[in-house]
């Protein structure tokens, strides 16, 4: 009803290897893959300070429950 599911990464490696190098001429993957990395870098940080926040929130309560 939806398809079939099948192995195609490998199917045929020649064509796969053409499409990445014509995707290469097209796109600047160096950049594609930096802004990558500093979403990623940055999305990571903002995270873990979040958390860090959090921890000293629950920290803080904890400390004064126990007064």
């Amino acid at each position: 009803d939806h398809g079939t599911v099948k192995r195609t990464v490998d199917a045929d490696p020649h064509a796969a290897h053409l499409t990445w190098e014509a995707v290469g001429r097209l796109v600047d993957l160096d950049e594609v893959a930096d802004v990558l990395e500093r979403e990623g870098v940055d999305a990571f940080i903002k995270s873990f300070d979040e958390l860090l926040d959090v921890l000293e929130t629950k920290a803080a309560a904890l400390q004064a429950a126990s007064k």
